[in-house]
Order: C-alpha cells, then sequence, then structure tokens
C-alpha cells in the first residue's frame, strides 16, 4: 500500500508542477485541450458520478471498525471516544489529501494519451475506476503498482477473513 502511495503522491507533484489547474464544470472538462500535454486541466469538484469513490470510502470506513477489539484493551478506556475521534479524523484528512493529489496527478501529462483516445466518448474527461488501466503496457511503474497491489491483496485477505468472521459471530453471540 505504501508503494501505491508513494506513486500517487509522486505522480500528484509532477502533475502539479507541469501543467495549470482550474476549477470548473464537466463540461468544461471534457473541453479539455488534451493534445496539448502542458496546457490547462480542468478540475471538477462537484460530479454526479461519485459511486466507485462513495464504495470505496464507504469499505475503508468499514475496515476501520477493527479498532473497536484494540479499543476494548486500551490502557486507559476513559480516552476511548476522543482517540477515536482523533483516528478517524487523521483517516480522512489522509483520505482527502491522497484522493485530491491522485486526482491532479491522474488528469495530468502522463496520461495526456489516454484522454485523447476516449475524447468523444461517453468517457471523455474521466478518469478509469481501474486507474492502473491508464497506463501503457510497456510503463515499468504500473508493473510496479501492479506488483504491489497483488501483494497487498495477497497478504490482506487472511486478514479480512478473520475480521468478517469475528463480524458475523459477533452477531449471532
Amino acid at each position: 500500500m505504501t508503494i501505491f502511495v508513494i506513486a500517487i503522491v509522486g505522480l500528484g507533484w509532477y502533475s502539479a508542477n507541469e501543467v495549470n489547474y482550474v476549477i470548473g464544470t464537466t463540461e468544461q472538462n471534457r473541453e479539455t485541450l488534451w493534445e496539448n500535454i502542458h496546457g490547462t486541466r480542468t478540475i471538477v469538484l462537484f460530479t454526479a458520478n461519485f459511486s466507485p469513490l462513495a464504495s470505496l470510502l464507504g469499505t475503508g470506513y468499514y475496515l476501520h471498525t477493527c479498532a473497536v477489539p484494540i479499543m476494548r484493551n486500551a490502557k486507559y478506556p476513559e480516552q476511548n471516544t476522543r482517540n477515536l475521534f482523533i483516528g478517524y479524523t487523521i483517516v480522512f484528512i489522509c483520505y482527502i489529501i491522497i484522493g485530491g493529489v491522485g486526482y491532479i496527478g491522474f488528469i495530468g501529462p502522463l496520461f495526456s494519451h489516454y484522454f485523447k483516445n476516449i475524447k468523444y466518448t461517453a468517457h471523455s474527461g474521466l478518469i478509469e475506476q481501474n486507474c492502473l488501466n491508464m497506463f501503457g503496457y510497456t510503463e515499468v511503474i504500473a508493473f510496479l503498482v501492479r506488483l504491489a497491489v497483488f501483494m497487498l491483496i495477497f497478504s490482506t485477505y487472511p486478514m479480512l477473513n478473520l475480521f468478517m468472521r469475528t463480524h458475523i459471530l459477533n452477531l449471532f453471540w
């Protein structure tokens, strides 16, 4: 996961230094001249296409319920409410920062070729749900990120299985 986050932050940092960004609407984003690699890009703050992000955010916050057993064994249980609030706030801020930097990175100059290919389609100006599909097949960074995601899934499945089993058993007992 750390490799994926570092790649997204690096991509966003590079794109923020190479391209001018303005805040606008979805229609202004669709009218972007993707042929001009270092041109102006439009950042869309509000859109009706939020469902992929909502499901990702919901899954992320579901996994944070695993903190409850840890909180039960805290040294100072009277501070659990404060500590849990601080933890959720820090996680929310991290999600916002990495999501914003990732959005800037994925509409930046490194993906102009992708947006040129889908310019006159229904997905014009939109980042793909699986952002790894936006990379070229020969790019090394894409291979490394795919490898990191594979290792993340391979190592977290047993942990997720334990959490789900614990939650389901808690419903019955």
